[in-house]
């Protein structure tokens, strides 16, 4: 008699490890590396090291100026803090100076909206001496790709 009552409590001891698992596996949410050698830079910008996409890239689509993709191709340095997001790319054989607004607040943001190009908080291409400027008030050190090339082991 005692019999299926050990039964039934080993398959409901196994559904309920199973849920527990998949319910810990699902509230694993992004950390600092999205995929291997992806740099988490907040509000969910991404730069993606690897050399074949070498990019900032976003994963937030909530905003109707935003969508899924890159944001800035062929990033040269790259620096961040909790508001911005600061890269130079190469585009051709010319620079290009990029600020990213994480929390759409800055003077240059506002001075900048009219001129938006994929997303919104983006600004740029800048002109390079209004870029250090910025760069140095925020204090925001650049590192080169090359920096997190080697970091990442991928030189």
């Amino acid at each position: 008699m005692r019999y299926p009552y050990v039964v039934c409590n080993a398959k409901m001891k196994l559904k309920l490890s199973t849920i527990f698992c998949l319910g810990i596996l699902w509230s694993c949410g992004p950390s600092d590396v999205w995929w291997y050698g992806d740099i988490e830079l907040g509000d969910e910008y991404y730069y993606m090291v690897e050399p074949a996409f070498n990019a900032i890239q976003t994963l937030k689509t909530e905003d109707d100026d935003r969508f899924n993709g890159y944001v800035i191709k062929n990033i040269e340095h790259i620096g961040f803090n909790e508001d911005f997001i600061l890269a130079v790319n190469k585009d051709s054989l010319h620079l290009q100076y990029w600020i990213i607004d994480k929390n759409r607040s800055s003077d240059l943001y506002k001075e900048a909206k009219r001129n938006q190009l994929v997303h919104e908080e983006v600004i740029g291409p800048m002109d390079s001496l209004e870029f250090m400027d910025f760069k140095a008030s925020q204090k925001i050190e650049l590192k080169t790709k090359t920096y997190y090339r080697e970091k990442l082991n991928y030189e």
